[in-house]
């Protein structure tokens, strides 16, 4: 059965609401379960109303921040409280400070970024003028054939086009203004002085016509160019899909780290222990490698690389959480090995961390495993070091 969509603009503006208000926030950022808030004055927060809103699942306080437990809606209500509390919101990737741009690199990555398609034109006709150079060698194309030609002169346009497209406009604009070149003054900026008549100076024309192409073009650039979104796997919705096995027997998950197999609830956090994301297992590490348990889809690897969600091919959605408060640690003891939307196999090494550093920080290493969609796939129990689920 599917879960209730969540209003998450709605649940950013109840959480807002009742930590203090917007004036209450001091900065914000999330891990993988919890959006994490730096309060003013924490007895502003009513941790009872809190608990008790739609889309929350607990909240944890420590290490001066105020933690809302939001499972897998936690990166949607993020984005909608960082919408709502607007230049206040911090990253998401655990530092708490935005990094000052100086103004004259703010004005270079502008223009940097509306230039930046013309790339995608420059390495297309690099990549075929080299393909063209290795046919040559390999004697697949003969040096003045017909081909050579073609393949040629394919290279050239894409070169060209660009700088055609933005001359194009300056011809124009200097048609349009009457303008001419009375004088050749060098390339840039300085063929501005080139368009100044030396008996009527008049520079507010020439300077337009440089200006009003170089903004036609950003223009253009910023409204037509667009990323491509990242294809979203069929098995990375929070929800069974309806093409999915159906568990008919016992699911057996292994430990997905070498160490101490413990209860869910010997590990030192409420918001692991007391089940409220899920039931599992806790491993106490002693090797610091993180394999897939199961065939399947990565969901979600946290930006700070300490925990990662997985959706197995029979539909359990599972949380590996590396240590306790290593969000904090920014990445820095952690080296992935597979990326969100990856395909993973059993026993493929998906994470490697290192134990001496984390302990170093003060952060535990215990690990929780957890099933966080058991409404969906059935209960998830502990037996002989493993979960088994429906069993």
């Amino acid at each position: 059965m599917a879960k209730k969509k969540l209003d998450y603009t709605k649940v950013a503006q109840n959480i807002i609401a009742n930590i203090g208000g917007k004036e209450n926030v001091n900065s914000v950022r999330h891990c993988i379960t919890r959006v994490r808030f730096k309060l003013k004055d924490e007895s502003k927060a009513d941790d009872n109303i809190v608990k008790n809103l739609e889309g929350v699942i607990s909240v944890v306080h420590g290490g001066g921040e105020y933690m809302v437990v939001l499972g897998d809606a936690v990166i949607d209500v993020y984005d909608a409280v960082c919408e709502q509390l607007g230049n206040m919101a911090g990253t998401d990737s655990g530092s708490e400070t935005k990094e000052k741009v100086n103004p004259v690199m703010r004005l270079l990555n502008i223009v940097v970024g509306a230039v930046g398609p013309c790339l995608n034109f420059i390495c297309a006709g690099g990549i075929i003028k080299g393909l063209l150079t290795i046919l040559e060698m390999t004697g697949l194309v003969q040096a003045g054939s017909g081909a050579d030609a073609l393949i040629n002169a394919a290279g050239d346009a894409i070169f060209f086009f660009l700088p055609i497209f933005l001359g194009m406009n300056l011809a124009k604009t200097l048609m349009l203004t009457n303008t001419m070149m009375y004088s050749f003054s060098g390339l840039g900026v300085f063929a501005i002085l080139g368009l100044i008549n030396p008996e009527n100076p008049n520079v507010l024309t020439p300077i337009l016509c440089a200006v009003v192409p170089f903004v036609f073009s950003f223009v253009v650039a910023f409204v037509l160019y667009k990323d491509e979104a990242a294809p979203v796997p069929a098995s990375s919705s929070s929800s069974v899909s309806e093409n999915a096995p159906v568990l008919t027997g016992p699911l057996e998950i292994a430990a997905p780290i070498l160490g101490k197999v413990l209860p869910i609830t010997s590990v030192p956090d409420e918001t692991f222990s007391t089940g409220v994301l899920g039931n599992g297992l806790a491993i106490e590490p002693s090797e610091g490698k993180v394999y897939s348990p199961f065939d399947g889809v990565c969901e979600n690897l946290a930006d700070t690389l300490h925990a990662v969600g997985l959706m197995s091919d029979t539909g359990v959605s599972l949380l590996i959480h590396v240590g306790l408060e290593t969000v904090g640690l920014e990445g820095k003891p952690f080296k992935a090995h597979i990326k969100t939307g990856d395909r993973v196999k059993k026993g493929q090494l998906l994470l490697e961390f290192n134990m001496d550093e984390i302990r170093a920080a003060g952060c535990p290493t215990i690990t929780s495993v957890l099933v966080t969609n058991e409404d969906e796939v059935g209960d998830a129990k502990l037996v002989k070091d493993q979960i088994v689920i429906g069993g």
